[in-house]
C-alpha cells in the first residue's frame, strides 16, 4: 500500500526519467564511497537496513536489496533520495536543481549494484564508514604512541620518522592519513628496524616450518628467520585463538639475533599475524636447516 502510495505521488515524468550518469566502473566506485560515508549509518553497507539506527526507526530502514526496491524506475529511486520520504527517517539528499544532481544518480547506480556486491568492495566500505569519537581518539593515540616510539630510534629509522611527522602535522590533515604516511615511510626506508635489541621483519610468508619462516620483505627481499618453541603467536584476526600463521600471511616478526658468536640468523620471539589478510602466493619449501 505504502508503495503504490509512493509511486503515485511521484509525478509520471520524473518517474519516467532514465539515468543520465552512464554506467562505469569510476562511477562505481565513487558511489560506492558516498554509499558508505553518508547512507551506511542507516542502510548498513550491504542495503540491508540491519543497522542499530535502521532497525530502531519507524519505519525500519528498508532493505534496498529486495526486488520491490529493485523493481524501481531510475527516476522513482532518485526523486526519494533527491528529495526523501515524508513522515520517514529519510532525509532529502539532494540540493539545488534535480537536473545538476549527479551524485544521486550515481547512487541510483550503486543502488542496482547492491546485489551484487562483493567482499572486497565490502571491506573498502568499512574503511569509509564514518569514525565515531573514540575510534578517533583510539587513532590518535595509536598514533602518538607508534610516533614517539619510532623517533627515539637511532640511525636513518628516526630521522625518518621525524620527518614524516613534520610533514603530516597540519591540523587539516586527518588522523588516519599521517598515520598511514609515517607507517609509508617506514616501509619505504627499511624492510626491518631495530628496537632496542630487537629487529622487526615485516612481510609475507613465502615459506614455513616447525623451525624456520621465510619472509618476503616489503622492498622484495628474501629473509629466512628461525622459530622454536619460545616463538609467540598473535592472531590479529582472532586474539584469544591458538592459530599459528600459514604461506600468505602478512606478519611484523619481532626477532632478536642468534645467541652464536657471528650468527646472523634472526630468532623470532613475537610473531604478529592476521589469517584474515591472507594473499595467494606460491608455496614454496622451508629452507634447510
Amino acid at each position: 500500500m505504502a508503495r503504490q502510495i509512493r509511486h503515485l505521488a511521484i509525478p509520471i515524468e520524473k518517474r519516467n526519467m532514465r539515468n543520465p550518469i552512464p554506467l562505469t566502473l569510476d562511477v562505481i566506485k565513487e558511489s560506492l564511497a558516498h554509499f558508505a560515508d553518508h547512507c551506511a549509518l542507516c542502510h548498513a553497507n550491504d542495503g540491508s537496513g540491519q543497522t542499530p539506527i535502521g532497525k530502531n526507526v519507524n519505519p525500519k530502514a528498508l532493505d534496498l536489496r529486495l526486488p520491490d526496491i529493485q523493481s524501481m524506475s531510475d527516476g522513482e529511486i532518485f526523486w526519494v533520495i533527491h528529495n526523501g520520504i515524508r513522515f520517514t527517517a529519510m532525509p532529502a539528499w539532494g540540493e539545488g536543481d534535480p537536473a545538476e544532481d549527479q551524485e544521486s544518480w550515481k547512487l541510483v547506480h550503486f543502488i542496482r549494484h547492491l546485489p551484487q556486491l562483493t567482499t572486497d568492495e565490502l571491506d573498502q566500505m568499512k574503511e569509509l564508514n564514518p569514525k565515531t569519537k573514540k575510534d578517533l581518539e583510539e587513532e590518535a593515540s595509536s598514533a602518538s604512541s607508534c610516533r614517539e616510539t619510532m623517533r627515539r630510534q637511532p640511525g636513518p629509522i628516526g630521522a625518518t620518522i621525524t620527518d614524516c611527522t613534520r610533514r603530516y602535522r597540519k591540523e587539516d590533515s586527518p588522523t588516519w592519513l599521517r598515520l598511514i604516511m609515517i607507517l609509508t615511510c617506514l616501509f619505504i626506508s627499511t624492510p626491518n628496524f631495530a628496537h632496542g635489541a630487537d629487529q622487526h621483519v615485516l612481510g609475507t610468508i613465502m615459506a614455513i616450518d616447525a623451525n624456520h619462516v621465510e619472509i618476503k620483505t616489503t622492498k622484495g627481499q628474501s629473509m629466512d628467520v628461525r622459530v622454536n618453541k619460545q616463538t609467540r603467536y598473535k592472531d590479529e584476526s582472532n586474539p584469544k585463538g591458538a592459530n599459528k600463521p600459514a604461506v600468505g600471511d602478512r606478519v611484523v616478526i619481532k626477532a632478536t639475533k642468534g645467541e652464536k658468536k657471528g650468527e646472523k640468523l634472526l630468532v623470532a620471539t613475537e610473531v604478529y599475524f592476521s589469517s584474515t589478510k591472507r594473499v595467494p602466493v606460491l608455496a614454496q619449501p622451508a629452507p634447510p636447516q
